[in-house]
């Protein structure tokens, strides 16, 4: 044993020597260079979420409200026209300046669709940039005319804003796609409820939950947000046209060609190549062979990506005075977005990293505080309309305009019957022609 021991000091003798004379030298004189380089990822980390805090300050926003009339004939796809019409808007990809001295992350608008339950009365909200503001009347008065748009103070703020506290607490989910995003979920058309020509004979899932809003008490409140912006990268195009051609079994692209050099090395090493022998000719295409199940994720696949898509984040908190508060409640946004998964396409799930339900294996005497912070940051993003992962990207999945307007849309009275949401019962009309005018 101590001969292997003495074997192994001569032989390390001349890297010790090396160290011990150069390097050990070298970095006791310039070891403050090292520093910079280790923190320049979080400087600029910080630097990036100050500056986009302060472009978040500069920009004026305004809140909608949308008062929907008792009747509406029109069927969902209605919707998926504003959302159309709200991609209209000049892109321009951010320059150096925009993004790290500005703070701009995006040039589109971030758009924030909301249905809020405060003590039961349900309420219809669209946030968005001052200057869109006519972007957005707009593209709802082209498809809804009866509607009536009103700008109105924002609800977050008459609540404490150091919620949880001690007289008020909260719970919220924030949902993601648990599939890749080329993968659509569940929509409006699987409801049959564009193709009934009558209201009474549509189906429409959000009956339930405005059934379920309206269930809650006085200091119960419980808000829907889905953050949506357009999607400009188009990765996600990529990714599923990718993903078809691997399920139709299509050759993707030819690699590219190796190095000379590699080339002469491998045929060295591994000899002439083989001659493969003579494969049975196939006398089928290859997306003949595909099951029913299987050509029904392509034909959905294909659908989605052929319409504009938008990064969103759908996001919902209940919140309530502690001697009131009823976490059960939180079940009914759930239930609600659990009619649009699919086993064999895609569903949402919950984000894990920012969900306020906190059980450690381990470390669970700090679950309370944890879930704590976790629920006051979820507050703060409500409020400010942060994406989850604010100033970083991530939290974010990828719906096209058909599967957000099967979220988000105004159902009539005859579909949704909920009591306590506010329509307008009288219809407008123009006056008569020749009317006479003081």
């Amino acid at each position: 044993m101590s001969g292997t021991l003495l074997q192994l000091e001569e032989a390390l003798a001349p890297v010790l020597e090396f160290l011990h004379s150069f390097v050990f030298p070298i970095f006791k004189t310039w070891w403050w260079i090292l520093p910079p380089f280790l923190l320049i990822k979080p400087a600029l980390f910080f630097w990036l979420w100050w500056r986009r805090e302060l472009n978040w300050k500069s920009k004026e926003y305004v809140l909608l409200e949308i008062k929907i009339p008792a009747e509406i004939l029109k069927p969902i796809k209605a919707m998926e026209d504003v959302f159309s019409s709200l991609t209209i808007v000049d892109i321009s990809p951010g320059n150096f300046r925009e993004k790290w001295i500005e703070g701009d992350s995006t040039i589109y608008p971030p758009l924030s669709f909301e249905i809020v339950s405060d003590g039961g009365k349900t309420h219809f909200y669209i946030r968005t940039e001052k200057p869109f503001r006519h972007l957005v009347e707009s593209a709802l008065y082209s498809q809804y005319p009866n509607i009536e748009i009103s700008e109105v103070e924002d609800y977050t703020k008459h609540v404490p804003q150091d919620i949880p506290n001690e007289k008020w607490d909260l719970e919220g989910r924030e949902l993601i796609l648990k599939k890749e995003n080329c993968y659509p979920i569940k929509t409006y058309e699987k409801f049959e409820t564009g193709m009934e020509a009558k209201e009474e004979k549509r189906v429409d899932p959000m009956a339930g939950l405005l059934e379920g809003l309206s269930m809650l008490k006085e200091g119960e409140q419980l808000w829907i947000q889905i953050l949506a912006t357009l999607n400009v990268d188009g990765k996600w195009v990529k990714e599923g046209a990718a993903i078809r051609d691997k399920l139709v079994k299509r050759p993707g692209p030819p690699p590219p060609p190796k190095p000379i050099i590699q080339g002469a090395i491998e045929l060295l090493i591994a000899g002439p190549p083989k001659k493969k022998e003579g494969k049975e000719e196939k006398l089928f295409f290859p997306e003949m062979t595909l099951t029913p199940g299987e050509r029904e994720i392509v034909k959905e696949i294909e659908r989605k990506i052929s319409k504009p898509g938008f990064d969103v984040v759908i996001r919902y908190i209940y919140l309530a005075k502690r001697d009131v508060f009823f976490k059960p409640h939180l079940h009914f946004p759930t239930s609600f977005l659990l009619n649009f998964n699919t086993q064999h396409l895609n569903r949402f799930g919950t984000f894990a990293p920012t969900t306020t339900k906190v059980k450690s294996t381990f470390f669970w005497r700090a679950d309370k505080r944890r879930a704590f912070l976790r629920k006051r940051k979820m507050f703060r993003n409500y409020i400010m309309r942060f994406t989850p992962l604010f100033p970083q990207k991530g939290g974010t999945s990828v719906l096209n305009t058909e599967e957000l307007a099967s979220i988000f849309h105004f159902p009539g009275r005859m579909v949704a019957p909920a009591p306590l949401v506010p329509r307008i019962e009288a219809k407008k009309g123009e006056a008569p022609p020749g009317l006479p005018v003081e």
